[in-house]
């Protein structure tokens, strides 16, 4: 049985989530993740993060999906990238794996992602992959593939007189259709921060992005009137559609989609499929860029805002 040396409970989106962690390193990985709002209520979900990889059980079948490995039996999951494991049960989450460098870092935070979002799943809540906007009590899910430019549409929503509810990950529960965001750092594109005054402090390395301070975030539930597909395009365009696109869901799906995962989240998801979206393309001009954003944000809220 591995360490547990550091632990503390944090607010995963209303959700108390404690969390035990092997050593310093982990505790860290742990709250880049989950982000470090205290929780006080008792925990929902125990989370243990550390060196020593779960082993799945020899007599499952394996599927493949997405580069990753999945074994499931009943309510038990668990997913492998290589030698890193997590092991998914609907009261605990463990994640094994060495993060000895900064690839293996970004690995072994993905599977943390994996675990949490497929554990936290339930017939009325589902966590999703995006950022979270809103005007007064309407919010917007942004959601995109990897560089499609859902940070330089978070950025220009800050800009643009927007509240910023986080820029990750978040819970929704159709039962009152509202969303809450995990509270943890947000970051933007250097060219986003630098153009329009939004000051933090320079990620270090080749991912130039720009670190905002947490107060910058708005707290709380809002009510979500529709889901911003993003990506690039010309000069900032909007289409019209809808959630029910299975590619709009594909990109908020916060875990591979497993049959186990898919499982968890099919009650929640028919919720989901129903908003309007909207999809929203990048004027690819630098200087356009935010401008451009702020009018089809705004455009977009008209469009799904109920008349």
């Amino acid at each position: 049985m591995q360490s547990e040396g550091i632990r503390w409970t944090v607010d995963v989106a209303g959700v108390p989530v404690a969390v035990a962690a092997a050593d310093e390193r982990y505790d860290e990985t742990a709250r880049g993740r989950l982000g470090a709002a205290p929780n006080s209520a008792a925990p929902e979900l125990d989370v243990v993060v550390g060196p020593d990889a779960p082993v799945p059980p020899d007599h499952l079948q394996r599927r493949e999906v997405e580069g990753y490995l999945g074994w499931s039996e009943d309510d038990r999951a668990w997913i492998s990238d290589g030698e890193m494991v997590v092991a998914i049960a609907p009261d605990r989450v463990h994640v094994g794996g060495s993060i000895a460098d900064h690839l293996e870092e970004d690995r072994f935070d993905d599977l943390l992602q994996f675990g949490v979002a497929a554990a936290v799943a339930r017939p009325n809540r589902m966590m999703l992959h995006g950022a979270v906007i809103s005007r007064g009590d309407d919010a917007a899910l942004l959601v995109g593939g990897s560089g499609a430019g859902k940070s330089t549409l978070a950025g220009a929503a800050l800009v643009g007189g927007w509240d910023l509810l986080g820029d990750d990950l978040c819970v929704y529960r159709p039962d009152d259709g509202t969303v809450e965001a995990v509270v943890r750092t947000p970051y933007v594109p250097d060219e986003i921060a630098d153009r329009h005054g939004l000051e933090g402090v320079r990620e270090p390395g080749s991912r130039n992005r720009v670190r905002l301070p947490v107060e910058v975030l708005a707290v709380g539930r809002r009510r979500l009137i529709g889901v911003v597909s993003v990506g690039h395009g010309v000069d900032g365009a909007i289409l019209h559609g809808s959630s029910g696109d299975l590619s709009v869901f594909d990109d908020a799906l916060p875990v591979p989609p497993f049959p186990y995962v898919l499982r968890r989240h099919l009650k929640a998801a028919s919720d989901f499929l129903g908003l309007p979206a909207v999809q929203l393309e990048h004027a690819r001009d630098i200087e356009r860029r935010v401008p451009r954003a702020i009018e089809r944000l705004d455009e977009a809220r008209a469009a799904q805002t109920p008349q």
